[in-house]
């Protein structure tokens, strides 16, 4: 199936007249009128019926119809975008932040680069770090924001912003939030909000057991902020950050014994080229100080 089949096709539809959808599109009818014979053999049926002076898209013609615009439009979107790359008019930057990390870091730094380069099409996705790095690795983002541990050193370039300590996010009228420091003993039994697939959480249930507490590994949640909000739910205490975006209602916690850390900065593919932009905000991000959230 070519385009030029498709935009033929797409002229019948609309004037249902193979004279003016051949003059419509410039060619001579017997061209239009061949290259719709090819596209309907590979379609396997008839696209078009005519009936006298009269022409009317098949059943199969009206099914296919909506498929083809788009087909077409996302084809003259593509060309339009290449184009306008050649001749620099876009930037594109495609940056996936981990769910974990404060977007207010980001102001700054995209501001900056909004203002020095021309033409930026900036593209931000939030998720977490797993599902940020497998569109990586399948070429959908160019630049992530992830702990270290998720991108592993074979496929990745990582570049450290800040390490930082995890505390107890705690619902701010629970017995345990009216301790600045809290002992691992009052922890005992406590339900633990854990993050899926998150080695820090299963560090802090190890620490716990060793030192004779059973913390409950009761709920589980896919993102931070999701277990921010069970713990306002009053489901139990959840693992964060001390740079996180901490929800109103959550204050954090030392805990008295060492709690993990975690490594954040910034991922890119090995091997692949950055561009002036990815490399302007790399910089940006590079050059700022993350200081801890003065909310306890």
């Amino acid at each position: 199936m070519e385009l030029r089949q498709i935009r033929y096709f797409l002229a019948l539809s609309r004037t249902l007249n193979f004279t003016r959808a051949a003059e419509e599109c410039r060619v001579t009818q017997p061209t239009l009128t061949q290259s719709i014979k090819k596209l309907e053999e590979e379609l396997g049926g008839p696209l078009l019926l005519r009936q006298r002076n009269r022409t009317h898209l098949t059943h199969l013609g009206q099914m296919i119809l909506p498929f083809l615009e788009q087909v077409y439009e996302s084809s003259q979107a593509a060309r339009m975008i290449a184009d306008d790359l050649s001749r620099g008019d876009r930037t594109p930057v495609r940056v996936g932040v981990s769910d974990t990390f404060n977007l207010v870091y980001l102001l700054k730094p995209v501001s900056e680069i909004n203002r020095s380069i021309p033409g930026l099409e900036l593209h931000i996705i939030v998720g977490s770090d797993d599902h940020l790095v497998e569109m990586t690795l399948d070429g959908h983002l160019d630049l992530i924001i992830v702990e270290q541990m998720a991108a592993e050193e074979k496929h990745f370039r990582f570049m450290s912003l800040y390490t930082e300590q995890m505390r107890l996010a705690i619902k701010e009228d629970w017995e345990l939030a009216q301790m600045e420091t809290v002992p691992m003993s009052k922890l005992d039994d406590v339900p633990c909000i854990c993050l899926k697939e998150s080695d820090l959480h299963t560090e802090f249930i190890t620490l716990a057991s060793k030192n004779g507490i059973n913390v409950s590994q009761q709920h589980w949640a896919k993102k931070s902020a999701d277990a921010q909000m069970m713990v306002l739910a009053e489901l139990g205490i959840a693992l964060v950050g001390d740079r996180e975006q901490i929800l109103d209602g959550v204050v954090t916690r030392k805990l008295e014994e060492a709690l993990p850390t975690r490594t954040m900065g910034l991922a890119e593919l090995r091997g692949k080229p950055s561009s002036g932009a990815l490399l302007a905000l790399s910089r940006q991000l590079r050059a700022r100080s993350y200081p801890p959230n003065e909310r306890g």
